[in-house]
């Protein structure tokens, strides 16, 4: 729980400078009790962060309704796979 916490407070203050554009992010948060990402995906470690195009984003996020979250909402996680991507960058 207390990692979880620290977790969702991490994100929350990366993604509060992170400004709505064209690039899509994606942070290796884990996947399972792991602090790896992959499972079917691209492969990282915890933190890891990758700048995605948009016809790469099937290998981070790994179904088609994750895609479309990250379309409409503007970010998505990945269970399976382990990463959180969102639009924007993190400067």
């Amino acid at each position: 729980m207390k990692k979880t916490i620290i977790g969702s407070l991490l994100l929350a203050a990366l993604l509060a400078g992170v400004p709505a554009n064209a690039t899509t992010t994606c942070l290796c948060v884990g996947s399972g009790n792991t602090k790896y990402c992959g499972n079917g995906a691209m492969g990282g470690s915890f933190l890891k962060v990758d700048t995605v195009q948009s016809n790469y984003i099937q290998y981070y996020l790994l179904t088609s309704a994750l895609q479309a979250q990250l379309n409409a909402s503007g970010k998505a996680y990945d269970s399976q796979s382990g990463w959180f991507c969102w639009n924007g960058t993190l400067k």
